[in-house]
């Protein structure tokens, strides 16, 4: 198997994996699309505000649920509560949500949230940084933010032979669906036009990157 030829492609969840995934393995290069490199807990609280700044809540309501998504991911998160957990010992706390029920957010187990926040995600961006990288980042894209996508490109840069790079993907938003402004790809989540334009992206990048020298990740006892 020509392994200077495998890349590894992560979308939103599949990106905080890819490293970790590709950390042990001989290949080319990750490309990540509309991820994260932060903490969850971090994730949470800015996509929280991000979210509710494009729906144009007041300031006030914004820092009001804040506050209660605050100690809400904290307990979650940090005591390794499950929300029912949660709901019994702050009934003040409960709130409905699509894919939230006593054991699951967004529909998976707490469990998966509770491993994933112990997760140092950057840190498997670091020991990875010697491979080819491609970050994307849709231009409406309010599920994630671009600045991840920075900190992804800035690690892999930062060894003396990484190749990081960053693409803004015009007018796509998180399901890489094409709309024409933020607000639409807001009411239209992923209902705007296939284009094909991260494929592309990531063929062309493939195609760049497998023209120069291969580089392997670190080895198992340099961790």
């Amino acid at each position: 198997m020509d392994t200077d030829r495998i890349y590894i492609f992560g979308y939103s969840f599949g990106g905080i994996f890819a490293p970790f995934v590709a950390e042990d393995r001989r290949v080319a290069g990750i490309a990540v699309y509309g991820t994260t490199a932060r903490t969850w807990l971090e994730y949470e609280l800015e996509n929280t505000r991000r979210q509710m700044t494009v729906l144009q809540e007041s300031p006030a309501d914004v820092s009001a649920r804040l506050q209660h998504v605050s100690e809400f991911q904290s307990m979650l998160l940090l005591q390794k509560m499950t929300p029912g957990d949660i709901f019994a010992a702050k009934p003040a706390l409960r709130f409905e949500a699509p894919m939230m029920d006593d054991t699951h957010q967004y529909g998976r187990h707490a469990r998966f949230f509770h491993e994933l926040q112990d997760r140092n995600i950057a840190a498997a961006w670091e020991r990875v940084k010697d491979l080819n990288v491609l970050a994307m980042h849709g231009e409406y894209d309010w599920v994630s933010s671009a600045d991840d996508g920075d900190l992804i490109v800035r690690i892999a840069s930062s060894s003396e032979n990484g190749r990081g790079e960053m693409q803004i993907m015009d007018g796509l938003d998180h399901g890489m669906t094409s709309h024409s402004s933020l607000a639409d790809s807001v009411t239209k989540f992923a209902q705007g036009q296939w284009t094909g334009a991260v494929t592309a992206a990531v063929a062309d990048w493939v195609q760049r990157t497998t023209k120069q020298p291969a580089r392997k990740p670190l080895p198992p006892d340099s961790k």
